[in-house]
């Protein structure tokens, strides 16, 4: 009697949390690239790395290098959630100020883009970070 193989386990991929938490920390830096402000009317942007998209840059890049290289537990967790609230409550700040977007005498006409994507990276960083913290999974 022929015996047949058991098929093999399926791959598992990065838990969703993870998955999230790393999806939401890159939206945040593509966010800073992009332009956070219109000027005269929308005849001009500024970009977020300009001024706080540098900021949020950099968090961005941390949470996705934590991500990456820290072992599995509370203390990177907590950091993601650290660095998700501070790059949103920066997007948040410079979305109800967009004067200190353009850091410039020229009138601001509205909101870019860029802004928006930074603080739904920001925003969504967090909840999933916080999300991985209550289940006790490492962000």
């Amino acid at each position: 009697m022929a015996t047949t193989p058991l098929p093999a386990a399926p791959a598992r991929g990065p838990h969703p949390l993870t998955l999230g938490t790393g999806l939401a920390a890159g939206g945040v830096v593509l966010g800073a690239f992009m332009p956070w402000a219109g000027l005269m009317g929308g005849r001009a942007t500024v970009a977020g790395i300009d001024g706080d998209g540098l900021i949020t840059l950099v968090l961005g890049l941390t949470g996705l290098v934590v991500l990456i290289g820290a072992g599995a537990g509370r203390a990177a967790t907590v950091v993601q959630v650290v660095l998700a609230a501070t790059a949103g409550a920066i997007g948040i700040l410079d979305l109800v100020d967009l004067e200190r977007v353009a850091a410039t005498e020229v009138e601001v006409a509205a909101s870019a883009p860029g802004l928006w994507v930074t603080v739904a990276g920001g925003l969504a960083w967090l909840a999933t970070a916080l999300a991985a913290l209550v289940v006790g999974r490492r962000a």
